[in-house]
């Protein structure tokens, strides 16, 4: 690995104080590609802000509909701009409601 390539290069003769910035930019790129994940179906679950809504999850955004019709735009527009990525969609129903499911 040539030093264009890496993250932090430090010489034979170099001071502590150069092996220490070395390791904080290493540390610091490798908790940074870890920690960017975008946000979870658990962090939009647990906002109320999204309540009564269609939550649509994809390529780390969120977007949310009122109607169900929304939710379908939105997943049109996303196979096209995003063809490559499985959306997770959800409906959060408000709090104290009641969803019934009726057998015929």
């Amino acid at each position: 690995m040539g030093k264009e390539e890496a993250i932090g290069v430090v010489e034979d003769g170099d001071s502590a104080k150069g092996w220490i910035n070395a390791l904080h930019k290493i540390l610091k790129a490798v908790y940074c590609s870890c920690m960017k994940k975008g946000p979870t179906m658990m962090d939009i679950f647990k906002n109320p802000r999204y309540r009564g809504k269609h939550v649509i999850l994809a390529a780390g955004k969120i977007y949310t509909a009122k109607t169900g019709e929304g939710a379908a735009e939105i997943l049109r527009k996303l196979e096209k701009t995003h063809p490559d990525v499985v959306p997770e969609v959800a409906y959060l129903p408000k709090a104290h409601s009641l969803i019934l499911r009726i057998w015929m």
